[in-house]
């Protein structure tokens, strides 16, 4: 109900606090501004002294009955040191883990991007062995030479797999530094799978497709 109150509401409860104390009533003097105001607003809402005395104070304090204003600016964080020594120690740890190592909330770990810390995902590339040099070495020879028909007539692809083991999922994988690493891991990728997807471009046309 207290929520509802109107601005004429809570300058009369203010107002009755003020001439309550020019009466030199300081002792008990929210439980008689309560009286009071009852007295003369049986229609009304009757808040407790408690109620009173937040409002005066309020007012006192800041200019209003609501409380501190929510532009005020952030409040300092307790924990900021915490979490900034917890990916000092390990980079590659997530939000969730930290805020269940310090028993915190997940948005108290958002700090870290207010200290210019930014969640890098890691990049999948394929595994080059010591046999692809010369082959692709010789291709880029061979494509040097027939530039610039070569290039409109190869085709650049990629592929993703999706395995079962749900090694493509990238999503909680984060490295949490202020400058990019350029974080990569190479695996073999073209081993079994579940699902995977190609594309293909060759000119101005894309070619697709699942298998």
């Amino acid at each position: 109900m207290a929520n509802n109150l109107t601005n004429p509401e809570y300058f009369d409860m203010v107002g009755v606090v003020y001439e309550i104390s020019q009466r030199n009533q300081q002792r008990g003097l929210y439980s008689e501004a309560a009286r009071v105001y009852a007295d003369r607003n049986p229609e009304r809402y009757h808040p407790d002294r408690r109620f009173f005395a937040r409002i005066h104070g309020n007012a006192l304090a800041y200019g209003n009955f609501a409380g501190p204003p929510r532009n005020a600016g952030p409040r300092e964080n307790p924990n900021t040191d915490a979490i900034l020594a917890a990916v000092a120690a390990n980079p590659q740890t997530s939000t969730r883990t930290i805020a269940g190592d310090l028993d915190i909330s997940k948005t108290a770990v958002h700090v870290l991007k207010k200290n210019e810390y930014k969640p890098y995902k890691i990049h999948i590339h394929q595994e080059l062995t010591e046999e692809d040099f010369y082959p692709r070495l010789e291709y880029c020879l061979w494509s040097l030479q027939r530039a610039p028909v070569s290039v409109r007539r190869t085709m650049h692809s990629d592929e993703c797999t999706f395995r079962s083991d749900g090694t493509v999922n990238r999503h909680n994988s984060h490295y949490w530094p202020i400058e990019n690493p350029h974080w990569m891991r190479e695996r073999q990728m073209q081993d079994r799978f579940s699902v995977n997807t190609w594309c293909g471009i060759i000119d101005e046309y894309v070619v697709k497709s699942i298998f």
